[in-house]
């Protein structure tokens, strides 16, 4: 029997963003430092963490059928391939089946994270996660999807959960917002301390336009 981690069917289409703000949810971002790869070692080691996300909303989605449970996220090639070509991109899902269910939230919904993601994370930096006018959840720009293969983690260490789909157009996503099995493409934000560097810099620019203008 050939496992659902070797099947793929492709679709193309356009997103946009709503930003994580609002009413709570239960969604829940954590980082898996010691994680069951299986049969599926990335190619960055098999002692890269994993992002796992838990609560993301049950039921039927474009890519299959999406569970509550703490589980392995997964990022799509054509995704990546596709914000690295079209700056109007807005992230709506390549692939469509039954096999690759999407992560899910509701517009509104806060994204939550926990102890396991540090303070200067990518992760929570303003824009990097957010959930897409389809109720996508993104990193980056790119859709993240579940294997229905995968098992979920139980109690706070997340103990059995497996992450084991590192193949062909699909990678893990790990500590860095990063493909585990190979680079993907994404929107990065801007950090704050670049961002208070660029305003100062403009202020700097304005004053000394001022001044040349008086002289």
């Amino acid at each position: 029997m050939v496992s659902k981690c070797f099947l793929t069917m492709a679709a193309v289409s356009m997103l946009s963003y709503t930003t994580v703000e609002g009413a709570e949810c239960d969604l829940t971002i954590s980082i898996l430092k010691d994680t069951d790869y299986s049969y599926s070692t990335p190619n960055s080691g098999a002692d890269t963490p994993a992002v796992i996300i838990t609560g993301a909303r049950q039921g039927e989605t474009g890519g299959g059928k999406a569970m509550p449970d703490p589980r392995c996220v997964y990022y799509y090639r054509p995704d990546s391939a596709e914000l690295e070509d079209d700056p109007d991109y807005d992230s709506k899902p390549n692939f469509t089946g039954d096999d690759w269910p999407y992560a899910e939230a509701d517009q509104d919904c806060k994204v939550n994270f926990d102890s396991s993601v540090p303070e200067d994370s990518i992760f929570r930096e303003e824009g990097y996660v957010q959930i897409s006018k389809y109720d996508g959840v993104t990193f980056g720009g790119l859709p993240t999807y579940f294997y229905p293969d995968d098992k979920p983690g139980e109690g706070d260490d997340l103990d059995g959960l497996t992450c084991v789909c590192n193949f062909g157009p699909w990678t893990s996503v790990d500590d860095t917002g990063e493909g585990a099995h190979f680079s993907v493409e994404q929107r990065l934000p801007e950090k704050k301390e670049e961002k208070m560097d660029k305003e100062e810099d403009k202020e700097n620019e304005e004053e000394e336009e001022d001044e040349e203008n008086e002289e």
